[in-house]
């Protein structure tokens, strides 16, 4: 055998061995692709994004009165959930003048209510990364709701403004991802001039003045979602004080007019003592307070849960009569609603129902009509709501679903209380507050909670109620007749 045939017979038994042990090829490059445009909600399919989790967000404005637009920048840090090679964030609000990804500019481009972002490196499946988007916030911009048209950004009498988020109006005042089941932290920063309040959610952390402006600071300590986001900016005088267990209190309502408000202030921390007690945990965020507006009433509703400051027209609170319900209901969604919040809009009874009944409870409690007698009106009106809008969990269109999740879900709270007994109702409650608190859940979840607390009897009550397209019977009371 010649000198080169030698040396190809070797090479050829060396390459025959590597392949026998097993020597591993290189591994193949990671595919990245796109984040999807929506998280597939069935009854708002395009809002939210895929493809990560958003962990915190910083919203910087500067609020110059007399004019509607605002310089503005928001950094999202978050996770991504596959490979991306881009992702979108909800926005619609504005123009955006500049995208960086991990300090790297982005191309960007705007496609309806999507800001479509490709950074300059994809992201990895796991990893962390960073966005900042600076853009040009406009007051003025208005965007049709397939929920509720009428949310958006109120501008106040005098010159301020105020957010109306619930429930898909978020991206109108800066960019997120804006679904309920991707909660984060919010900052946020507000440079305006001397003599201008700054209110927002979560606690005051920093203010500082220099030049005729101040800036302040405020951060949520726990995850909240995006419908429930407030930030205000106006002529407001603050009421501090403490709540249960030491809790800051803070409220701001339009100035000059605290005294009128004054009885519903002084309320508030009765009201969150009653729910404590009734439903069994602490009062689960880190403040609380009401903020009272004057200004256009841009949505179908005087209040709002907005997390740790729900909102008022300043007007409702000087109706303590009717209001003081409501105020219990606001305040009884910080536990159903923000700090449990529903995963998608199917599960907007989880949020609603609770607080509708609690709101009706107190009143009960409180000399006002009882809650048989309210909710039996609404028994005799559910078959024709559900023939109209479908079950509980499955509304036939968006329009109808927290009308449809007040009403109907006030009846299956009361007909889980009715079939479980209070005792039960309430280690219920605990159970899925201690499981499910700063996250989010669906139906499914409760219905998994109240099989392992009260067994397969309630549960199967429960789930009658959530998912039968026809009313069932309510426990308890035997006369009550759908239609009557």
């Amino acid at each position: 055998m010649s000198g080169s045939s030698r040396r190809a017979a070797a090479l050829l038994l060396v390459t025959a061995s590597a392949l026998t042990i097993g020597v591993a090829p290189a591994s193949a490059a990671p595919t990245f692709t796109p984040g999807s445009p929506g998280v597939g909600d069935r009854l708002l399919p395009g809002l939210g994004n895929g493809g990560y989790d958003a962990e915190e967000y910083t919203v910087d404005f500067r609020f110059e009165p007399g004019v509607s637009t605002m310089a503005g920048r928001t950094a999202m840090t978050a996770k991504a959930t596959q490979n991306l090679s881009r992702f979108n964030l909800d926005f619609a609000g504005g123009v955006v003048h500049q995208v960086r990804v991990d300090g790297r500019r982005a191309k960007f481009r705007t496609e309806g209510e999507e800001l479509v972002i490709t950074p300059a490196r994809p992201l990895r499946a796991g990893r962390n990364f960073a966005v900042e988007v600076e853009y040009t916030a406009d007051r003025a911009a208005k965007v049709p709701s397939p929920v509720d048209e009428t949310a958006g950004w109120s501008n106040l009498t005098d010159g301020g403004f105020a957010l109306w988020s619930q429930p898909d109006r978020a991206h109108l005042f800066f960019p997120v991802n804006d679904h309920p089941s991707d909660k984060a932290r919010f900052t946020y920063r507000v440079d305006a001039p001397e003599g201008w309040t700054v209110v927002a959610n979560g606690i005051r952390t920093a203010e500082r003045t220099a030049g005729g402006r101040t800036v302040v600071t405020h951060r949520t300590r726990h995850p909240i979602t995006s419908q429930v986001a407030q930030l205000a900016v106006g002529k407001f005088d603050l009421v501090t004080g403490t709540g249960p267990h030491g809790l800051p209190l803070r409220s701001a309502v339009t100035a000059g007019q605290v005294e009128q408000v004054r009885p519903a202030l002084d309320r508030i921390s009765g009201h969150l003592a009653w729910l404590e007690q009734r439903i069994g945990r602490p009062f689960p965020l880190e403040a609380y307070g009401v903020l009272g507006l004057d200004g256009n009433r841009p949505t179908q509703t005087d209040a709002l849960e907005t997390a740790t400051l729900s909102t008022f027209l300043t007007r409702s609170l000087t109706e303590l009569k009717h209001t003081e319900p409501v105020m219990v209901h606001e305040a009884a969604h910080q536990w159903f609603g923000n700090s449990i919040s529903f995963r998608s809009y199917d599960d907007v009874w989880l949020s609603e129902g609770f607080a509708t009944y609690f709101g009706q409870l107190w009143e009960e409690e409180h000399g006002g009509t009882s809650v048989p007698d309210s909710l039996r009106r609404i028994y005799g009106a559910d078959q024709e709501a559900r023939t109209a809008l479908g079950s509980i969990v499955v509304s036939n269109e968006p329009k109808g679903i927290f009308g449809l999740a007040r009403a109907g879900g006030a009846l299956v709270v009361y007909a889980l209380r009715q079939a479980a007994g209070e005792q039960t109702f309430q280690r219920i409650l605990r159970a899925f507050l201690d499981r499910h608190r700063d996250a989010t859940a669906n139906t499914a979840d409760f219905e998994r909670v109240v099989a392992e607390v009260a067994g397969p009897e309630v549960a199967g009550v429960l789930r009658e109620w959530l998912h039968s397209p026809t009313t069932p019977p309510m426990p308890g009371h035997p006369d009550w007749k759908p239609g009557n």
